[in-house]
């Protein structure tokens, strides 16, 4: 729980903010620095959230760490919530962690505290990003071939999705005069399945995960939902043939064995970081790699139906978050993952030409809740 400085800690600002991004797996506060119009971020606390159980003694952390290091506290804060907020936007329970955000027990500590959606804050970042903070993904589309130092949006409407712990997507609406963003749940549409391989997947969460409902997108393509796909693999029922029987080979391994008890030993939203570090260091082929196909398959269809949803065919869809960061090498290499972005039955000629990015910064949660809050009044 390290505090981390950046550039900017040596220098004096106008104006100061703390900024949350408050996950299912991390929960990060930064201090933000404003002079002169210009946004720089300070020091940043990161803490898994099995290491802390509150909001408040997360902002004690926060301060303690701040004051070894000669640090201002401020007294205001924008806490990005991986939840919906409450309709008085003063609580929110995080959806895939125990914890409980309170803005009236924050003021009781001196802190003035305003909750956002965590991918409000996302879609907040997106329209000061620049050339060198994205990668663009080839799906068959010309290229853009941004500049590292000019804006990748140029006054058009766009979407972010986001496969974390859970899956998380909004909008970012141009107006004619400024980006509006647009909050969603819609990682929570239904998922479907399309292979028979897929079918039997499909009948193990609906057994194992959802409780005989049908499942959603986030309980495939994100942290959570590649831990559900290996526990699949692990111990659902297979095809005879094909992919069924390679798994069905693989199971009866040691080393497979030793590698699904890390897996179960840990965290659910942690476990999908085991299967992508296997997946990148080569083992258990060509297993690992059906399990991040099907992840990489949904993402390609929650790309297609955000760019539906929002109308972002001339912005495109950023893609966000550290599991799509991982897997930065297999996105740019996948001929499955375009094939299924352009598989649209509609509107089909402005999907195959939209421009798709990943956002590579590891800070876009908090930074889009400190733009969110320097353009507030309080």
């Amino acid at each position: 729980m390290d505090l981390k400085l950046y550039e900017g800690s040596g220098q004096k600002y106008d104006k100061y903010m703390t900024a949350g991004d408050l996950g299912g797996t991390k929960s990060r506060l930064a201090l933000y620095g404003k002079k002169r119009g210009k946004v720089a971020i300070v020091a940043k606390l990161n803490v898994l959230a099995s290491e802390i159980n509150s909001t408040e003694a997360l902002f004690d952390e926060f301060h303690a760490r701040l004051k070894q290091h000669d640090l201002p506290r401020p007294d205001i804060a924008v806490l990005a919530c991986a939840g919906p907020i409450s309709s008085d936007g003063r609580s929110c329970q995080l959806t895939n962690v125990d914890m409980h955000v309170s803005a009236p027990d924050l003021a009781k500590k001196g802190i003035a505290t305003i909750l956002i959606n965590d991918f409000f804050a996302n879609a907040s970042a997106i329209p000061h990003l620049y050339g060198n903070d994205v990668t663009e993904l080839d799906h068959g589309q010309k290229l853009r071939h941004t500049k590292p130092d000019q804006l990748v949006l140029h006054n058009t409407t766009a979407a972010i999705v986001g496969p974390g712990t859970g899956l998380g997507v909004a909008g970012i609406y141009y107006d004619g005069k400024r980006y509006i963003p647009v909050p969603s749940e819609a990682g929570h549409l239904i998922w479907r399945p399309v292979t028979e391989f897929e079918k039997y997947l499909d009948d193990f969460l609906m057994e194992h995960v959802t409780d005989g409902r049908i499942p959603t997108m986030e309980s495939v393509t994100s942290g959570v939902g590649l831990a559900n796909i290996i526990a699949f693999m692990d111990k659902g029922k297979m095809p005879q043939k094909g992919q069924g029987e390679q798994i069905s080979d693989m199971r009866k391994k040691s080393a497979w064995k030793i590698f699904m008890d890390r897996v179960y030993s840990t965290e659910p939203q942690l476990a999908g970081r085991e299967v992508i570090k296997a997946y990148d260091e080569h083992t258990f082929k060509p297993v690992i790699g059906y399990a991040v196909d099907i992840f990489t398959n949904g993402l390609a269809v929650a790309v297609r139906q955000a760019a539906n949803a929002f109308a972002a065919y001339d912005g495109g869809v950023f893609i966000s978050g550290g599991n799509a960061r991982r897997l930065q090498d297999h996105l740019l290499g996948s001929t499955e993952f375009k094939r299924v972005v352009n598989d649209s039955y509609t509107h089909q000629d402005k999907i195959a030409s939209m421009p798709i990015y990943l956002a590579t910064s590891n800070t876009l949660g908090t930074y889009g809740a400190a733009m969110h809050g320097f353009q507030a009044k309080h």
